[in-house]
């Protein structure tokens, strides 16, 4: 966390991994049901405004390209 308390933004390629995900048929309702997680929590992975690491670990196990994911530090 920076000092002022707020996560830093992750350079992720949403729109890519969105399309990704539409192409085979996997809702961001699927990821929450699968990792028991809020589809909130996924939509702010997915979007760089969060790093959960349950869903980024679910999101590289079904295949999504790890430069999509971006770095998280």
């Amino acid at each position: 966390m920076r000092p002022n308390g707020r996560q830093k933004k992750t350079k992720r390629r949403s729109l890519e991994i969105q399309f990704w995900l539409r192409k085979r048929g996997i809702r961001q309702k699927h990821i929450a049901e699968d990792v028991d997680i809020s589809e909130n929590v996924v939509s702010r992975t997915v979007n760089g405004k969060k790093n959960n690491g349950r869903v980024l670990k679910h999101l590289k196990k079904i295949g999504v390209p790890e430069n999509y994911l971006g770095e998280n530090k």
